[in-house]
């Protein structure tokens, strides 16, 4: 029997307001009356098997059991049969058929705004890599709006923009270095390994790096599997000094720049 805390949503918490921020821009509500006149209820997800991490985040934020399957399209879906759930989520302002008609919430506060705009940010935000680096975050006009009144209060220079050809989604962008690096201070401060897509968090330290002008060298004696890891134990309050003892084949020096993400060189 599949078990999860229905009563998840009562308080937002900035786990919970991160988990919103990936159902606003990533999640699928369903409510849905069948032929027989049944009502189906259902939160579900769809994601590249390179995003697991998240969805096993999301599973321990709600407390459940819930499998996540992988599908014959080699995506993984994690799916809450749950009416109380979703009638909390239509309440909170995500209903189904969501995409084109989302609000920015007004029950956020200083302390989980930027947690629910880190969910946007893995849901559907970006990180292009190029002669010009870009971050930016699709959703309605509403969404994009509260997400740049957010940054204006930090003084991160942004902008708006269609995205497309009709006025129903838009893109938050930031392209100057400075306003970058600040924006990924501010949705990453205070978060963990356990409440982000850490794919996309590593993926936003090489960008500082970058930023920085410094190139980032990983260790030849550490492979991805190992840094990821690392970075675990350490977000989840192990020492490095207890860390470097399992790694006893690297430097001190090393554990602490996985850990730091900062840029290191050791062959």
């Amino acid at each position: 029997m599949y078990i999860m805390d229905k009563g998840a949503f009562e308080q937002i918490t900035p786990e919970i307001a991160w988990v919103l921020g990936v159902i606003y821009s990533d999640g699928c509500v369903v409510c849905r009356k069948g032929k027989r006149g049944d009502t189906t209820y259902c939160l579900s997800f769809h994601q590249s098997k390179n995003d697991r991490d998240m969805l096993e985040n999301i599973k321990t934020i709600l407390k459940s059991n819930h499998p996540i399957i992988e599908g014959k399209d080699g995506y993984l879906r994690l799916n809450f049969s749950s009416k109380a759930i979703v009638n909390k989520l239509i309440a909170l302002g995500c209903p189904p058929r969501k995409s084109l008609i989302l609000k920015y919430p007004d029950y956020l506060n200083s302390n989980t705004e930027h947690h629910f705009i880190r969910g946007l940010f893995d849901g559907d935000g970006s990180i292009s890599i190029g002669k010009q680096t870009k971050s930016s975050i699709l959703g309605t006009k509403s969404i994009c709006e509260g997400i740049k009144r957010a940054a204006d209060m930090k003084e991160i220079n942004s902008h708006i923009y269609k995205h497309g050809r009709d006025d129903t989604i838009f893109a938050f962008t930031i392209t100057d270095k400075t306003s970058k690096k600040k924006f990924y201070d501010f949705i990453y401060n205070n978060s963990t390994s356990e409440n982000r897509l850490n794919r996309k968090y590593d993926k936003y330290t090489g960008i500082l790096s970058k930023i920085s002008g410094k190139k980032l060298i990983y260790n030849r004696k550490l492979n991805e599997e190992q840094i990821i890891v690392i970075r675990k134990q350490f977000d989840a309050g192990k020492s490095m000094s207890d860390i470097q003892r399992t790694f006893k084949h690297v430097s001190y020096n090393v554990i602490l720049c996985v850990c730091k993400r900062k840029t290191y060189i050791d062959y």
